[in-house]
């Protein structure tokens, strides 16, 4: 069977009018007017004011630190804060991994792979999958990358077992290799190896294969389903997959909102008003990498017209979303566009940050700046 890399397409910009009806109609996916090749764009579709809310949209994939969840206690499916839930749900396994309700923790168990990756069962640091949580855990490269890995490959794998068992088997007629990308919301973006280290790949490839070697044996996944993510070689599908979350991962992070802790440091700096330690802390934050598709369809420029935050909808509202809004005036077909980099930065750093997103920067401010000596 062909592997799911080498027929797994762009989707065509029609693919994305589902997401953008469900994001309030007001972008459409289309080919970028600046670039050759298929490139993808995300357009207006109706006039925005500045400071205008132009769409939010709930994550495709989305994980958190594995080093904020001590300060900041979210669902570990939809990302609702629960620092007002005084007893939130817990995996039954004792990872110590919470939810929402139930509803949340039924579905990342099964669907979402969490039993896959679940290390309440184990009694030892030394079974492939604890280490390869451990291994999110540390981060050391301090990106992420490793956990929202760990997290796409368990839901893929728990995504082609459930494709399998609807198909009886067979291969879902019309989605090739790949249908479990789809169903695991990890399909928008899969063109082409990771530019990180081989040796960097190697070793999250070694540890991603062991830890799923290791559920297969114990019964936590299905060897073909396994097969069907990893194939024959699990180093190229582990790069086609990094290759993916690198370029289109987003740092997310998400003040707290704790009225009834705010209210209780208000009372006590009222009671002590010249005690330097009645101030308030600062309130914890939510902070995690992700991929939002309509978010990551937004090209770059330096001279962006929208800007990206994150906010806490609540839980059983959706969770972590992105919110795009307006830096300026936007008219209907206008281009949607973000900083990927520090703007206030000049070109020539600029231009050395990009160069990780593998592009040369084209907007009208980088033009002007290197046609006419500024630092733009």
């Amino acid at each position: 069977m062909t592997a799911w890399w080498d027929d797994s397409p762009l989707p065509p910009p029609g693919a994305f009018d589902d997401l953008c009806a469900a994001a309030g109609g007001g972008v459409r996916a289309g080919e970028c007017r600046r670039a050759t090749g298929g490139a993808r764009a995300l357009f207006s579709t109706r006039a925005f004011a500045r400071d205008d809310v132009v769409f939010r949209e709930i994550p495709a994939l989305l994980v958190q630190d594995p080093r904020n969840v001590a300060s900041a206690r979210a669902c570990a499916r939809c990302h609702a804060l629960l620092d007002e839930t005084p007893t939130p749900t817990a995996c039954a396994q004792g990872c110590g991994v919470t939810y929402c309700d139930e509803r949340c923790a039924s579905e990342h168990f099964s669907s979402g792979g969490h039993r896959i990756a679940c290390v309440g069962p184990l009694e030892s640091y030394s079974h492939p999958v604890a280490a390869l949580k451990l291994a999110c855990a540390k981060d050391d490269d301090g990106d992420g990358l490793l956990a929202l890995l760990t997290e796409t490959v368990a839901r893929c794998v728990a995504r082609a077992e459930e494709d399998a068992a609807e198909e009886d088997g067979r291969e879902p007629p019309g989605e090739g290799g790949g249908g479990f990308l789809r169903r695991a919301g990890a399909h928008w973006f899969v063109r082409g190896p990771s530019s990180l280290p081989a040796a960097r790949l190697e070793s999250y490839a070694t540890l991603v294969s062991d830890a799923l070697d290791a559920a297969a044996r114990d019964g936590t996944c299905a060897e073909d389903a396994k097969r069907a993510v990893l194939g024959g070689d699990a180093t190229r599908a582990v790069s086609e997959l990094v290759g993916l979350l690198s370029r289109n991962q987003l740092s997310v992070v998400v003040a707290a909102n704790k009225p009834a802790a705010a209210a209780a440091a208000a009372a006590a700096a009222a009671a002590a008003p010249s005690s330097p330690s009645s101030d308030p802390p600062p309130p914890a934050a939510y902070d995690g990498v992700g991929v939002f598709p309509l978010v990551c369809l937004m090209n770059h420029s330096c001279e962006p017209c929208a800007e990206v935050s994150f906010e806490d909808a609540g839980a059983g509202r959706g969770g972590v979303r992105a919110v795009v809004r307006a830096k300026r005036a936007i008219a209907p077909g206008d281009e949607l566009t973000h900083a990927y980099v520090d703007v206030d930065a000049d070109v020539s750093a600029r231009a050395a940050a990009l160069a990780g997103f593998g592009f040369k920067c084209v907007c009208a401010r980088c033009a002007r700046a290197r046609g006419g000596g500024e630092r733009g």
